[in-house]
């Protein structure tokens, strides 16, 4: 029963009588909140967030509980009443629901979404509806397609999926005789079966059950995650020691003497996982099962946390980095907005600027930030509050988890989407049991269920990395300042490229702006060189390494440095065309040239995964002549090593990180690893090398095609080339000896590239902040791009310009409404545009046809008046519709 959505809480009715619930999005698609019924004995029980069971149709789901109401706007008699408890405690607090609500009305997507952010999966419960046949025996049934006997004799339908119970051994759930009625498809002896869908399925099940042939039984599934339990020893509290038992055990069981000898070791009642006993001293269940027989040792169930990462050595106190000036006046300025945030009723240090919450902290490559933010999260925590740290990559996180575990040692716990089902689940529990005081991940850790928290710590808060491209496409630096605000904790942002949106709001006085101008110890920034590939082609064809690069790489590797060569594309070839027709290879199913990947002889397309062998000849006009043309990072590599062996450096070892390479678990670290401990010379990467990574005997980078990215048709395309070539250029010379970067290009006269080589973010923002004044695009305006897909190109159009057609009644509906005070003070507002719709630039993907639109207005709040127009559509209406508000590209 559906039901408007309220976010009171249980303190809002002295006795309330019914439970609003959100159905949990991977068991339904119920896009609105839900009224049911709370049992008295649960009465007490259920709470905002709390995990419960529900019917719903002809099954049982979870829900979680998102508000309560004393009134009903529908017949009391249709409702249905909450199961039971799913979870003993709830799974999200109030402060998680406000932020989901927020989320959700921002990003226009559905509540059960964007909660889904805020809890762990795998755990959910929902009923198993089973089915067995009871209609009669195995010889009374002919074989498949035959005909059966009368009581199912009334459709084929009903024949195919009686045969199937028949012949299980077991009741069947309705996905297994999907599965079971596709398998007799592709059989002679079932030519009269026929791809079935699910609802169908039940349908045919419900006449069987009806008709007595069919048995349905529901059982409630068992969560795919819990706890780790394993079997453990430890000595019994009253234990005591005794000399003469020891030596009998070491005559004539010199295993169970090994045992009760380490398990003293250990200390009473300090547990010891039996699976350890038998790894590290073979020790056999028999052995410990005598023991607990002579009641010297317990064997009981232990949970067991799956620990991600190693433990690192606590640093050397004695060691610890001394501050910089900057650096000092960076902390201090950090601890003044901690503290007039966190604890307001301290008059001492309170400022003009104690309003503010949000510190942008602006530092060059090298100067120091990481410790900076180490000092502002001691002060957090001397304030008895907590923080959150993220990073833009999961490559990243390794080192910084061991950056932050050597300074806060198990305070630290850890989420990104790299780590197994199981290891998540198990930091999410240490994060919310109050057991970790720092939590270090990904873009998804903005929604760790920290208490308590006082302090968001978002490095390298310009990377894209941080806006998620599926539902809720939601962007982890406006996340993090909603949970700022919502739970009155501080957030820094750090970057040496800030995005232009910090930036404005920094310069405006809406952040507060900390420089840090130097690199630590009085490090020089590294020489950038721009080299002309258009000299280089004059040569003959554009090589891919330059002569100037090439003699650089050699020079710097015959020196014991290191280099990272950056580019920006995998694989070894960007196409394959043949020479003679000029025909390319393309995907079948998205509008794109495949790329040739050389080690796996393959043609990919790095959209829709589609794979195909390379072509021994054209395949349109037969001839042999077939040139792989443009550069990826594996082409590189090749380079780089035919390059190392022509010089006597064949010793030289050369890493690839790309995706292609760290497909697998560990994958990042175990690259970054080797390349930090020296195994290797010459680092080649996509963006994955730019970001953060601190290699102190790196001297020298390459940038190959650095304009590359300038020709994308993006309005953000020059600020994006801007930021990743003076990232790149930010990870040499970070050691004691100078750095230097190479980076070559051929529009080498262009605005964000001149910028990038004199590491000069005040000129570039200069230049492309005139250009995003008008037309006005962010900072200036708030952008939310809509793409329309789907296999028929004609319903892929109808679809966006019927959604063009509603919007164009919003934007005039707007401007026949009196402008608010706030907006007629706007300078060249023109209210809320619309442009398009029109195809996108990459018309097809996955063989869905797209076209798209644009919103754009000055004003925020109007802007989302009109996107009103999108959450009215109903449900149907929406499916084929992606809406991507502050759309990060338009690709």
């Amino acid at each position: 029963m559906q039901t408007d959505p309220r976010a009171s809480s249980p303190h809002d009715f002295p006795s309330p009588k019914y439970a609003i619930i959100t159905i949990d999005r991977a068991q339904a698609n119920v896009q609105k909140e839900l009224t049911y019924g709370i049992p008295p004995h649960l009465s007490e029980l259920v709470k905002i967030g709390s995990a419960v069971l529900v019917p719903f149709g002809r099954q049982t789901l979870t829900g979680y509980v998102t508000g309560f109401t004393s009134t009903l706007d529908f017949d009391a008699a249709q409702l249905k009443s909450i199961s039971s408890l799913a979870s003993r405690a709830p799974i999200f607090d109030e402060n998680a629901l406000r932020l989901s609500r927020w989320m959700s009305a921002y990003y226009h997507c559905p509540l059960a979404e964007c909660l889904a952010c805020c809890m762990p999966q795998g755990w959910q419960q929902a009923s198993r509806k089973e089915y067995s046949y009871v209609g009669g025996s195995e010889a009374s049934l002919p074989t498949f397609g035959q005909n059966l006997p009368v009581s199912v004799s009334r459709s084929r339908r009903q024949k195919q999926i009686a045969q199937i119970l028949l012949n299980s051994p077991k009741p069947l759930g309705i996905k297994e005789i999907k599965r079971a009625l596709r398998e007799a498809v592709q059989t002679a002896a079932a030519t009269g079966a026929t791809e079935m869908a699910e609802n169908a399925i039940s349908g045919v099940l419900a006449a069987l059950v009806e008709q007595g042939v069919v048995e349905e039984t529901e059982e409630i599934a068992r969560a795919d995650m819990k706890p780790r339990r394993v079997l453990a020893a430890r000595l019994p509290q009253d234990f005591q020691f005794n000399e003469q038992t020891q030596i009998e055990l070491e005559k004539r069981a010199p295993k169970q003497a090994i045992a009760l000898r380490h398990l003293i070791a250990q200390g009473v009642s300090t547990p010891v996982p039996i699976a350890a006993l038998a790894r590290d001293f073979e020790i056999d269940g028999a052995a410990l099962r005598a023991l607990e027989k002579k009641g010297l040792i317990e064997i009981f169930t232990l949970e067991q946390a799956r620990v991600p990462t190693l433990q690192m050595p606590p640093s050397d106190a004695e060691m610890r980095v001394q501050l910089t000036e900057q650096q000092h006046l960076a902390v201090d300025k950090i601890a003044r907005v901690l503290e007039n945030r966190i604890a307001p009723e301290t008059d001492q240090l309170k400022t003009q600027n104690s309003k503010l919450k949000t510190v942008l902290l602006q530092g060059v490559t090298a100067s120091g930030k990481t410790e900076v933010y180490l000092h502002a999260i001691e002060h957090c925590l001397q304030l008895n509050r907590r923080a959150l740290v993220l990073v833009p990559e999961i490559a990243l996180t390794a080192q910084t988890v061991e950056t932050f575990q050597r300074r806060f040692q198990d305070r630290v716990a850890i989420l990104h989407s790299a780590l197994s089902a199981g290891e998540r689940f198990d930091e999410w529990r240490k994060i919310r049991a109050g057991k970790a005081d720092i939590v270090v991940g990904a873009r998804s850790a903005v929604f760790a269920p920290i208490r308590n928290l006082g302090l968001i710590v978002m490095d390298e808060e310009h990377d894209h990395s941080y806006k998620q491209d599926a539902a809720p496409r939601y962007h982890a630096r406006d996340v993090a300042l909603k949970r700022a605000a919502l739970e009155n904790a501080v957030l820094i942002l750090g970057s040496a490229t800030p995005s232009l949106e910090s930036w404005q709001r920094a310069t405006k006085g809406e952040y507060a702006h900390v420089k840090l101008t130097e690199r630590v110890e009085g490090r020089k920034l590294p020489t950038v060189e721009i080299v002309d590939m258009t000299e280089e082609a004059k040569l003959g064809a554009i090589p891919v390494l330059s002569s100037r690069l090439e003699k650089a790489i050699c020079e710097t590797v015959a020196r014991g440095e290191q280099v990272i060569i950056f580019l920006n594309r995998r694989g070894f070839a960007t196409y394959v065309q043949c020479i003679g027709c000029g025909s390319v290879e393309r995907c079948p199913n998205c509008d794109v040239a495949l790329t040739f990947h050389r080690a796996a002889r393959e043609l990919r397309c790095h959209h829709c995964g589609f794979l195909s062998g390379v072509p021994e000849e054209c395949p349109n006009c037969k001839g042999w002549m077939l040139g792989f043309s443009g550069t990826g990072t594996e082409k590189v590599e090749t380079e780089v090593l035919q390059l190392l062996s022509k010089n006597s450096l064949e010793n030289a070892k050369t890493l690839r990180l790309d995706r292609d390479t760290t497909g697998q678990k560990g994958a990042h670290s175990k690259i970054l690893g080797e390349f930090r401990t020296g195994k290797a010379q010459v680092l080649i990467g996509t963006q994955m090398v730019t970001k953060g990574l601190d290699f102190p005997n790196v001297t020298l980078v390459g940038v190959i095609s650095a304009d590359t990215a300038l020709n994308v048709p993006d309005f953000r395309a020059a600020e994006r080339t801007f930021q990743l070539l003076a990232q790149v250029a930010g990870r040499a010379g970070r050691g004691e000896r100078p750095g230097r970067v190479l980076v070559q290009a051929l529009c080498t006269d262009h605005y964000a590239i001149e910028a990038a080589r004199d590491q000069d973010f005040e000129a570039f923002v200069k230049q492309e902040i005139v250009l995003r004044r008008d037309p006005p695009y962010p900072p200036f305006s708030y952008v939310v791009n809509i793409i329309s897909s789907d296999e028929d190109v004609a319903v892929a159009r109808a679809r966006i310009e019927m959604l063009a057609l509603k919007f164009h009644d919003a934007i005039a509906s707007e401007r026949s409404t009196p402008a608010t005070e706030n907006a007629s003070l706007e300078i060249g507002n023109n209210g809320c545009e619309l442009l398009g719709p029109v195809e996108c630039p990459l018309a097809r993907v996955k063989n869905r046809f797209r076209f798209h639109l644009m919103l754009r207005d000055r004003n925020r709040p109007r802007l989302h008046r009109v996107l009103r127009a999108f959450d009215e559509l109903p449900r149907e209406a929406r499916e084929g519709l992606i809406i991507d508000v502050d759309a990060m590209t338009i690709l």
